[in-house]
């Protein structure tokens, strides 16, 4: 009597054991049994790929970016922002551009066709509708194994915008905050700002009564944003008395283009000032 043993799967390996009795089936009985179980194995191993079943997918080199471009304060979908991505390093690919432009849901898609696996270096240009556009230098788009795959999938904003807090307490004391205070930041180098808020580089705001500013608004007659993908460097100049203006230097601020709620624990830069 013919009894098939259990299989044993070990990794990419298959064990087959039979156990046998003093009487075995004809051979040719055997060897149907053995085309049979290697078809069954064969569609079973099938099933582990990714794209079986699935028409226009298979296994490869894939190279892709997407994401979404939304409204930097309610998140909803902006539809018909131009996207440009251009390589600029990195893998070679069959052409060194690729434009899109968002959907009515704000969604975009950048598809190229690599020579080999790896990561593509690139600038991409978002150009939305009413904002003035940005580029963003560096981003790195991996080769993905299966058809529909992407890198970077983000939810980006019109505008590169800044989130900090500045915070002022008074010199010689634990934490005394001046309230109502002139404070300006004014531009030295680095991205180089836009926006009504801000007069050759020098935004100007008060104190609240916490002896806080925050950079950079980005509604109204007070907002400012940056036009280039780069650190901002300022100067505070806080004016704590008619006589007395405490300058402090090096101020580092970077912009974001990626959707957050807005004032949700923006980083804090502390400084003394006064006498």
């Amino acid at each position: 009597m013919y009894i098939p043993a259990p299989l044993l799967t070990v990794g990419s390996s298959v064990e087959f054991r039979l156990a046998c009795s003093s009487s075995l089936p004809p051979r040719p009985v055997l060897l149907l049994r053995f085309i049979t179980l290697v078809t069954c194995l064969s569609l079973g191993l099938a099933a582990c790929d990714p794209c079986s079943g699935i028409i226009g997918c298979a296994n490869g080199r894939y190279l892709a970016a997407a994401g979404q471009m939304v409204d930097a304060t309610s998140g909803v979908g902006l539809e018909g922002v131009r996207i440009d991505v251009i390589r600029t390093g990195g893998i070679e690919v069959a052409e060194d551009s690729v434009s899109t432009t968002t959907s009515r849901d704000g969604f975009w898609r950048a598809d190229f066709v690599p020579t080999t696996e790896g990561a593509l270096i690139a600038d991409v240009q978002v150009s939305t509708p009413g904002y003035r556009p940005y580029r963003l230098h560096g981003v790195q788009i991996q080769t993905r194994k299966t058809a529909g795959d992407a890198s970077l999938n983000e939810r980006w904003v019109p505008t590169l915008y800044f989130d900090f807090i500045a915070e002022f307490y008074l010199k010689g004391s634990t934490d005394i905050r001046p309230q109502g205070i002139p404070v300006e930041f004014r531009r030295t180098a680095g991205a180089p700002l836009a926006g009504p808020g801000q007069v050759a580089g020098v935004y100007r705001a008060r104190t609240n009564a916490a002896g806080q500013i925050h950079l950079f608004p980005t509604t109204g007659d007070s907002a400012v944003f940056a036009i280039a993908d780069d650190t901002l460097v300022g100067n505070f100049v806080a004016h704590v008395t008619a006589g007395d203006s405490t300058v402090i230097t090096g101020v580092r601020l970077w912009p974001s283009h990626t959707f957050h709620i807005r004032g949700s624990f923006p980083p804090v830069t502390r400084n003394p000032v006064g006498p």
